[in-house]
């Protein structure tokens, strides 16, 4: 068994949307994330301005991502066009307290209405929202051949 054929989601990086497209359609995984860096505008800078700051003290290591420096109406339509080739994204604010009120004001409602993301429920997994199978037990199977002995 290939070791794609025993993950339920892959995370695929790339730096642009066309590598990100290949590598998901080539996977072999029932759900694949692409990996995507975010820099977002927020009323006191924007995400160049947020990017080249903190530049000035330390590099944005570059780990291969897609990385969009941007306002929140461009992440969301980036986002959309994704979604055509991908499942879910796996977000990386460059700096959590100053991106996060973003996503979580702007970016998010906006998802919601296009209807590209949906608020989980309460009491969920994430193997429930995404819909794999649940593998069986090897654990299990070992406890009844030890109780059969």
């Amino acid at each position: 068994m290939s070791p794609a054929a025993q993950l339920d989601v892959a995370l695929i990086a790339g730096r642009a949307p066309a590598t990100i497209a290949t590598a998901a359609a080539s996977a072999g995984t029932p759900r694949v994330f692409a990996e995507v860096e975010v820099a977002l505008d927020t009323p006191d800078a924007t995400g160049a301005e947020r990017v080249a700051d903190l530049a000035r003290y330390a590099s944005w290591t570059d780990r291969g991502r897609l990385r969009h420096v941007c306002s929140a109406d461009g992440l969301v339509a980036a986002l959309d066009e994704l979604s055509r080739h991908v499942d879910g994204v796996r977000l990386h604010p460059l700096v959590l307290d100053e991106d996060l009120p973003v996503l979580s004001r702007l970016v998010l409602p906006a998802l919601s209405a296009r209807r590209l993301v949906a608020r989980p429920l309460p009491g969920t997994s994430l193997r429930s929202a995404l819909g794999p199978e649940r593998p069986a037990n090897r654990f299990a199977a070992a406890a009844v051949q030890e109780e059969t002995r």
